[in-house]
């Protein structure tokens, strides 16, 4: 009361200061409005009390007590405070009303002064909440007094009453915001390289694949592929195909000249040498026919040329055909033996087989060669194309031994040697043969034909077959075109066999001939293929008795004189060697005047009767002794 007091005293000494008086006004008006709600405030009993709103009426002490923090009283004179409901508070004595919890804040107790802020993870998104909800799935809050949860950004997620939201892991994403988990990306498709926080998966490219929860897709591995996007694995390249590069989104056919007979191939074989495709997308090689060959890499075999031969299939080269063989066609399997009588010349790779030469024969088939006939200079064969040592025809001569083991056989003319005593008889297995004692050349033994000699001396000996018109014949019209042949030939120059013997009587040009069977089994004459002499005829052989050229001068001294003719008996007579059938067949002395030898008892060589009345006898030295002439005995 005593404030009161001076309070006015004071007012009232200041009064006369307009500017003060509504101060003053306004500072007691207040003062008075306190003083009515002052805990001093009594009255004398209770019913004259008046306690406002935000208090209430203490009986006992006969006072307005003003209601305490977190409760309070909205009635005049009540008799007691209410406790703030939970959701509600005050934080001041004597309120009428209490304030509800903000948003973001709660409290769920009767009487609190205050609202607690929401912890992290959960909210109140109203007024007056009595708690806090928690954070749904796929939601967060990070700060206390939330009034709201935010949700989780696409490629992250949450679990419920959730501060934060954690990244997608690897191979995971969520596509949407406020996701409550991840999910894993199928197979054949990848975040793309994003390790975590992705927020869609992506097919994998073709070419490429992955598994589930895949962070990138991997590229197919050379000898597969993938043919379309989101492949979940590479398909193996099928047999035929390859892919060399990996990624690959097809496979590659093989060309041709390679293969591959196995899936899941980077590259194709080539095909070996013998074997062959012409195809692209090949599994196998095909190998080579007989007849064919072919290189490494090849989409074609290409047939044996002639003259060679591959016998298997797959054959990387062809072989030549072997001598005594021959292929004649391209593509040949093998090669063909040469049939008797012909040969390849001991050559490799024939095209054919040439016919055997004359002089020379093969026997049975596969001939490399022919064989010449024994002695090149006294046996022949009649006809090309021999098949058979016995085609050669010409003189043979066995020497034996006491026991008629033949120690060796001789062809032409040769020294015998049998000083030793080891030979006892010579058999003249074909031709007429003259022995001569070698010191003795003028004693002469003849062996005929077919016959033989026993040696009874322990002597050197000559042995020379007889060859004109025995073995060849004299090829002139005197001589009647081997009118004279006296040989024993079997067969023609065809090798039909012979039904009468090699003659000429007729004196036909053709020389000698046989008759065979005809086509209709007749006889036909048939030329026998006889070879002409040339010894004797062209130079004179040993004594020159078998000469029968067609020299006719001599030479006596170093003068040369013409031969008289043997008929004639001018200038120079003579009786004994005229022309008769004997000295024609044994000498051939005839109408003419020709070198002959009719005496070869006294005389070496061919002479004559000159011309000349007073030489009568001239030798035929210009004719050259065969023996030194090199000329062959005959020809064909």
């Amino acid at each position: 009361m005593l404030r009161g007091v001076l309070l006015i005293v004071l007012v009232l000494s200041i009064g006369h200061c307009s500017d003060m008086k509504d101060l003053v006004k306004k500072v007691l008006g207040d003062f008075i409005e306190s003083s009515r709600n002052s805990d001093d405030v009594t009255k004398k009993d209770v019913g004259d009390l008046d306690c406002k709103p935000g208090t209430f009426l203490n009986e006992t002490a006969v006072k307005c007590v003003p209601c305490k923090p977190g409760s309070f009283s909205d009635k005049e004179n009540a008799t007691e405070c209410t406790l703030c409901a939970a959701g509600t508070y005050n934080n001041k004595k004597g309120q009428a009303v209490c304030a509800a919890c903000e948003i973001g804040t709660y409290n769920g107790k009767e009487g609190q002064k205050k609202c607690s802020a929401c912890a992290i993870g959960t909210y109140a998104g109203t007024t007056a909440s009595t708690e806090c909800t928690a954070c749904s799935a796929g939601s967060f809050a990070a700060t206390t007094g939330s009034s709201e949860c935010s949700l989780c950004a696409a490629g992250s997620f949450s679990g419920p009453s959730a501060s934060t939201c954690a990244l997608c892991g690897a191979g995971t994403i969520s596509a949407a915001a406020g996701s409550a988990e991840c999910s894993s990306c199928p197979a054949g498709t990848s975040t793309g390289g994003v390790t975590s926080g992705a927020v869609e998966c992506d097919d994998c490219s073709a070419g490429q694949y992955s598994s589930a929860e895949s962070v990138s897709c991997s590229d197919c591995a050379a000898g597969s592929y993938a043919a379309k996007t989101g492949s979940a694995e590479c398909s193996p390249c099928a047999a035929g195909s390859y892919a060399s590069e990996t990624a690959s989104t097809e496979c590659t056919l093989c060309g041709p000249a390679s293969y591959t007979d196995k899936t899941g191939q980077s590259t194709c074989a080539s095909c070996t040498a013998g074997t062959y495709t012409p195809y692209s997308g090949s599994v196998t090689c095909a190998a080579c026919d007989p007849g064919t060959m072919s290189p490494a890499m090849a989409i074609s075999c290409t047939p044996c040329s002639i003259g060679s031969h591959a016998s298997a299939s797959g054959s990387a080269a062809c072989d030549a055909c072997a001598p005594g063989t021959f292929a004649d066609r391209e593509g040949s399997a093998d090669c063909s033996a040469c049939s008797p009588g012909t040969s390849t010349g001991g050559d490799e790779g024939a095209t054919g087989c040439a016919v055997c030469d004359v002089g020379s024969y093969a026997e049975g088939s596969g001939n490399a060669g022919c064989s010449a006939c024994p002695s090149s200079t006294t046996s022949t064969t009649y006809s090309t194309g021999s098949t058979s040592l016995s085609d050669c025809i010409g003189p043979v001569l066995l020497a034996k031994d006491a026991s008629d083991a033949t120690l060796y056989t001789m062809y032409e003319a040769a020294p015998i040697n049998n000083t030793a005593g080891e030979i006892a008889s010579l058999v003249a297995l074909s031709g007429d043969w003259k022995i001569r004692y070698a010191d003795d050349p003028n004693e002469v033994m003849v062996i005929s034909n077919g016959k033989s000699l026993n040696l009874g001396d322990n002597v050197v000996y000559t042995a020379v077959p007889d060859m004109v018109n025995v073995f060849c014949y004299i090829d002139t019209e005197e001589e009647g075109h081997g009118v004279y042949f006296r040989g024993n030939q079997v067969v023609d120059q065809k090798g039909n066999k012979c039904l009468s013997p090699c003659r000429n009587e007729a004196r036909a040009v053709a020389g000698p001939t046989c008759q065979v069977e005809g086509e209709g089994g007749e006889a036909v004459e048939s030329v026998c293929g006889i070879p002409k002499c040339v010894w004797d005829v062209q130079c004179y052989a040993y004594d020159g008795v078998d000469y029968r050229g067609n020299i006719s001068t001599s030479v006596s001294g170093s003068s040369t004189y013409n031969c008289q003719s043997w008929d004639s008996n001018w200038p120079h007579y003579h009786s004994k060697f005229h022309p008769s059938p004997e000295n024609a067949a044994a000498f051939g002395i005839g109408d003419h005047s020709h070198c002959r030898n009719p005496d070869p008892e006294n005389a070496g060589q061919p002479w004559c009767y000159t011309t000349n009345v007073f030489t009568r006898v001239g030798f035929c030295a210009n004719i050259a002794r065969c023996e030194d002439s090199g000329l062959p005995i005959f020809s064909q």
